[in-house]
Formats: C-alpha cells, sequence, structure tokens
C-alpha cells in the first residue's frame, strides 16, 4: 500500500489502520472545500504456508506512522482496547470509535480523555445510545465530533444503505459534522459513496484492498485502487460543478445578459404628445434598450407617458430621450423628469 500511495496526490490522502484487528476501510473527510482521502490499510492475510498475518503490533504502527509522517499523509488506527488507546495517543492526531464501542462508554471516556477529535461511528444505534456517547465525550470538553452513519452488516445489501439517515443526523446533530461509513460492495460508478458525498457527509470510510480475491472477510466487498480512483474523479467533478454558493451573474453570462434578454421596441409609429399604450408595444431581443421591468419597477414609466420632442418609427427600440415620464398623484400627472 504505501508503494502505492507514493504515486498519489499527498495532499489527498490519510492512512488509517484498526488496531488489534483485522479489516480494510477507506477514508474521506472534507476540510475546507476539499474532500480529503484517508486510506484504511487492509491487514494482508498471506496465503503463504497457511500463515495469515492477522494485526500489527506496537511496533509496526510506529514504523506505519513515522512513513505517513514522512510522506505527509496523516495517520488513524481505530483502538480496540485501552492498551491501544495509550500507544497509539502519540501516532494519531483524531480516533475513531468503532460501532461495536458505541454503547461502551468507560471506553469512549478513556480516548475522549486524550483531548482529541474523535469519528463515532453509529452503526446498529438508536440515536439516544448516539446522544448517550456524545454527552461522554462533550463532559472531556471534546466538541470536534464527527458522527458516521454506518450500517452494521457486512456487506450491506444496498436495500439496506439508507443515505437518507445522513441527513436525518445532520438535522438531530447541527452542531456536529456527518460522515458515511460504507459497507456495500462498490457499485461501478461509485454512487453510493458518491450521493454520501452530495447529501452532506464530511468524512466517508470505505474498505479497501488490493486485491478482492484474497481471502479474508473484508477483501470481496472493499473497494480496490480502481474503485478508489472513480470515487476520487467523482467528488472532484462535483466540488468543481458545485460552485460558489451566492447567486449572482457570472463573467460567462455577461454577453447572454445583454444579448438574450428583451427591451421595450415599439409595434407602430407613435407621435409626440401621443399616449404610449401596452398595445403599442412589445418586447424583442437584444436587451440593449430598455428593460421591459422599468414598465411596472418602482412605478409606471412607460405605458400611459408620451414622447418628448420626436416621434418614435414602427418597430423601433424605445430610448432614453425619447419620452417624459410622468406618474398620477391625486389625479393628476405630474411631471418627474425627462429620458
Amino acid at each position: 500500500l504505501a508503494r502505492v500511495l507514493d504515486r498519489w496526490e499527498k495532499e489527498d490522502i490519510i492512512i488509517k489502520y484498526k488496531t488489534s484487528e483485522k479489516s480494510s476501510e477507506i477514508f474521506l473527510t472534507e476540510q475546507g472545500k476539499k474532500l480529503k482521502i484517508i486510506l484504511n490499510d487492509i491487514h494482508h492475510m498471506a496465503n503463504r504456508a497457511e500463515s495469515k498475518i492477522n494485526k500489527f503490533e506496537e511496533i509496526e504502527y510506529k514504523k506505519l506512522s513515522n512513513y505517513c509522517r514522512d510522506q505527509k499523509i496523516l495517520f488513524l488506527s481505530t483502538p480496540f482496547d485501552f492498551d491501544a488507546v495509550e500507544y497509539l495517543n502519540d501516532l494519531v492526531p483524531i480516533f475513531k470509535i468503532s460501532s461495536s464501542d458505541i454503547t461502551n462508554l468507560p471506553f469512549i471516556e478513556h480516548i475522549a480523555e486524550k483531548r482529541k477529535p474523535i469519528f463515532l461511528s453509529t452503526g446498529a444505534s438508536t440515536i439516544g445510545e448516539i446522544e448517550e456517547a456524545i454527552r461522554v465525550i462533550n463532559s472531556k470538553g471534546i466538541n470536534e465530533v464527527c458522527i458516521m452513519h454506518c450500517i452494521l452488516s457486512y456487506p450491506t445489501d444496498y436495500n439496506d444503505v439508507n443515505l437518507n439517515m445522513i441527513t436525518h443526523l445532520k438535522n438531530i446533530f447541527p452542531k456536529y459534522q456527518i460522515g458515511y461509513s460504507d459497507h456495500a460492495k462498490p457499485d461501478p460508478s461509485m454512487l453510493t459513496t458518491t450521493t454520501a458525498y452530495i447529501l452532506g457527509a464530511k468524512v466517508i470510510e470505505k474498505h479497501f484492498t488490493l486485491d478482492k480475491t484474497l481471502k479474508g472477510n473484508d477483501h470481496y466487498h472493499a473497494m480496490d485502487l480502481n474503485d478508489l480512483k472513480k470515487l476520487s474523479e467523482n467528488i472532484r467533478f462535483l466540488s468543481k460543478i458545485k460552485g460558489t454558493f451566492y447567486k449572482k451573474p457570472l463573467n460567462c453570462e455577461k454577453k447572454s445578459r445583454k444579448y438574450a434578454r428583451r427591451s421595450i421596441v415599439v409595434n407602430k409609429e407613435i407621435k409626440k404628445g401621443e399616449i404610449i399604450t401596452s398595445e403599442k408595444i412589445s418586447f424583442k431581443r437584444p436587451g440593449t434598450g430598455i428593460p421591459p421591468t422599468r414598465i411596472t419597477i418602482p412605478v409606471p414609466l412607460i405605458i400611459g407617458e408620451t414622447p418628448r420632442a420626436k416621434k418614435v418609427p414602427a418597430k423601433g427600440s424605445l430610448k432614453k430621450g425619447d419620452f417624459n415620464v410622468f406618474v398620477r398623484k391625486k389625479g393628476k400627472d405630474v411631471f418627474l423628469r425627462s429620458f
């Protein structure tokens, strides 16, 4: 995996392992406008001589952490016992609590005492159980929490993914970031994880393997390098097209704003002193003349006016200087100004 990561964009990678467990996940976390990719490596299960590598020891985690630091990659690992919390504390910037420990409040309290941000997985959990875990975390002064929607079923059937729960968690816990821990098999277009991002997941966790044919509980439903590439492309493309939040005309719309819109034009010749009525005008492109908005905003400025010093030719566009502007006050026409 390390050799693979050497070819990846380092600013987009965080490596995460599971301490005392054999599993593989990948994380995506949004920092600012970027969605960062966090890899949680599969503990490779070698078949040579019927042997297996089921987990790493403390020394291996230190080596991995040092390597990640040299590569400017964040390193994470999920602890599953109190000892792992202690020796991981110097290695990880964030602690992840698995779904299996969400009701293990003494363990959660111990992790929170390390005063680091927390990813909290919520598989098979009720809202009340999540609230209690958050309460314990908050009691230690920790408010940087990402609540991870998760279905604790391996692999998760597509009918059970329930990504709408991301929206529910956002509504229930507006103070916290919401993420998604995905255990479904990768679909060809990586739509499951991509949709989680669209729905607002700030962190995405996904099992990761270099070979889906390897034996074990995780490889066959994990994401491989091709899946990761597709997901990364999806997210980068979505980030591009999401654009700015504030609605306003863009530079690329300047010509359209000018030429695709309409101007007020007359249908037939209007002589000096003749009242301009709605039957005598129309609206046509381009929008280089007086815009239709000037008929009613803020007060009528066209209908009921008279040409000022000349006639307006048929099929001509009304221009400034063609007429005087009147409004009715107390039953009388009062001159305001000239165009």
